[in-house]
């Protein structure tokens, strides 16, 4: 894959960098945030080498890279693209809108987070291997160590998320860790938790240990956002620099101390009383309909819903019942359902590409396998769902515990506190696998076919016959992709051909039948004895001049000529009313035909194939 290429391919789909608010990537996704989703061309996007997929979910435009996600990334940061791309806000109203923002603010707070999270995971899966091994002792100076370095993954998340969060919210960003500072710092965890309490203002603060919390410091940003505006509007900008971090911490901190910790903590106490209530009322039942459907949460952008109440469980418990384990099934039965089709396809491309995407699933990465493969034949995505549903229903029997954030075959190491949940871990993931993998391989799939794989249609150049189209403006002639105008440069309208005009006089390039007149006077159809179907379009999005500067020379159905004068129009004029005058000459029946050719001639600038 060429980086550059696909890069500036997807920006220039996506409606240019005026379009882009903000990116940031995740393992296999970037994920956009867009000022006007319906500038972007989803089917160029689509179909861009490199791209795997498409989602719009949670508020987010998530192109589908796999992989090679950050290589892509480093690409747009050149192209000026990033995080911090523009400081535009989106206002979302509505439910919908709200939703879409919520999620959008948590997809996008934690996605820069998820790499300390999983390093945090991965390493207590290293120290349980080694452990089990007996390559070390639990409690050898080397395994101290780096489990301390595991525990700092997830006792300063809100330090990380102070950063991320304040990044997102469009705020200075080491103001959020600050405040999460103020959270973490070990004197103020003391002094909140000393015998008889603390006050602040005369109020009493709450006895709470803010690390490895996550609303605390959602709340306590979002808050800052607010006064940010606040004293952007108030301060002089001579005192701004002085004055405003000084009047926004002097405010967040007794804020968020006050009201926002506690309620931010309460609601994760609440969010995690939620997943035990599920685990304790529905059971197994819960985990099954988790392994079922999780595929269908991470394509809506969901999932990122799911890690507040994940985090509270974890630092609660430290451990969880629901999420994690029904995800490993579901990731399994990807992998598994991806290996089918690998097995049973003709085609070479698709069986590489789903062989490749099966083993980045097992390892955790679904994306590649869910959008190049099973999803897109259809029926190996119902296998994916019954997979994930058949482990998801053994985890939730057999009660499986997972102590990591990973959800993967390298993390079984992590499900090692006990030898019955580990063996539990395995069947989970054989039954996900297994299962997900017969489902799809009798089910099958409606297969794709290779190019060289496709039948050679032999035609008789006898029958075939060629209309050459003069070009109807005197000018230069461009290629039809090259024009500023999707409906014409998508060839949705048709193949052809545009003209930069160097004189304002439009003639029939061919003999035929006026078969269209708009009353704006600025595009003409012509249909030919032959049945070909020419729209001649002068100039982009000039329909807005009503007529002005146009003059029609013909009737509808009239018979003409070639070389028949059609329209005349005032070029100088229309250009300095701020119009494009680029004109499209298009066969709007191209399908009809074996091709249409364009040429760099005036005499034969078209090539009709009947």
């Amino acid at each position: 894959m060429n980086y550059t290429d696909t890069a500036k391919k997807i920006l220039e789909n996506l409606g240019g960098p005026a379009n882009v608010q903000s990116l940031v990537h995740c393992a296999t996704r970037l994920r956009f945030n867009l000022k006007d989703e319906s500038l972007a061309n989803d089917a160029a996007i689509e179909n861009s080498v490199g791209v795997v997929g498409l989602v719009k979910g949670g508020g987010q435009y998530q192109v589908i890279i796999g992989p090679d996600v950050a290589n892509v990334y480093r690409e747009f940061q050149k192209l000026g693209v990033s995080s911090d791309s523009s400081q535009t806000k989106n206002e979302s109203t509505g439910a919908k809108g709200i939703l879409n923002t919520v999620l959008d603010y948590i997809a996008g707070s934690f996605t820069p987070v998820l790499p300390v999270i999983t390093a945090g995971g991965m390493i207590q899966v290293v120290l349980s291997l080694l452990v089990t091994f007996k390559l070390i002792s639990e409690t050898s100076d080397t395994y101290l160590i780096f489990s301390q370095v595991s525990q700092a993954a997830f006792y300063f998340i809100p330090m990380y998320l102070g950063y991320s969060v304040a990044k997102k919210f469009r705020i200075d960003p080491f103001l959020g860790m600050l405040l999460a500072g103020v959270l973490l710092i070990p004197q103020m965890s003391t002094l909140l938790t000393q015998e008889g309490g603390i006050t602040l203002l005369g109020f009493k603060l709450q006895a709470i240990t803010y690390s490895s919390s996550v609303l605390p410091i959602f709340l306590g940003v979002w808050a800052m956002s607010y006064l940010d505006r606040v004293a952007d509007k108030f301060i002089p900008n001579s005192l701004k620099f002085v004055l405003k971090p000084l009047v926004m911490i002097m405010i967040a901190v007794p804020l968020t101390l006050i009201v926002l910790g506690p309620l931010g903590f309460t609601v994760g106490n609440y969010l995690a009383m939620f997943l035990e209530f599920l685990q304790a009322n529905l059971g197994w039942a819960a985990v099954l309909v988790m392994g079922a459907f999780s595929p269908v949460l991470v394509m809506a952008g969901m999932h990122y819903a799911l890690f507040p109440m994940l985090m509270t469980a974890f630092a609660t418990n430290g451990y969880d019942m629901l999420v994690v384990p029904g995800m490993l099934a579901a990731n399994m039965a990807q992998a598994g359902a991806a290996t089918a089709v690998a097995l049973k396809t003709k085609s070479s491309v698709m069986k590489q590409l789903a062989s490749s995407s099966a083993i980045t699933a097992l390892m955790g990465v679904t994306e590649p396998a869910m959008y190049g493969v099973n999803l897109r034949l259809k029926k190996p995505f119902v296998a994916v769902m019954i997979g994930g549903a058949a482990g998801g229903l053994y985890a939730g029997i057999s009660g499986l515990k997972a102590y990591a954030l990973v959800s993967s075959l390298v993390a079984l190491p992590s499900y090692l506190a006990s030898t019955t949940n580990f063996i539990n871990a395995i069947v989970t993931c054989a039954l996900g696998y297994g299962v997900a993998f017969a489902a799809a391989y009798v089910i099958g799939f409606e297969d794709i076919v290779d190019v060289e794989q496709q039948p050679v249609v032999t035609i008789d150049k006898s029958l075939v016959k060629e209309m050459n189209l003069a070009s109807p403006v005197k000018g230069k002639i461009i290629d039809l992709m090259d024009v500023n105008d999707s409906a014409f440069s998508s060839l949705a309208l048709g193949k052809g051909f545009a003209v930069i005009p160097s004189e304002g006089k439009v003639v029939s390039p061919v003999s035929g039948s006026i078969s269209a007149i708009f009353p704006t006077k600025h595009a003409i159809g012509i249909t030919t004895d032959e049945g070909i179907e020419i729209l001649i379009h002068v100039g982009i999005n000039t329909v807005q001049l009503g007529g002005k500067h146009f003059t029609n020379h013909v009737t509808m159905n009239e018979k003409i000529t070639k070389g028949q004068l059609l329209i005349e129009f005032d070029l100088k004029a229309i250009q300095k009313d701020g119009y494009d005058t680029t004109t499209m000459v298009v066969i709007t029946n191209t399908s009809q035909y074996l091709d249409v050719l364009a040429h760099q001639d005036d005499e034969k600038a078209l090539t009709v194939v009947l």
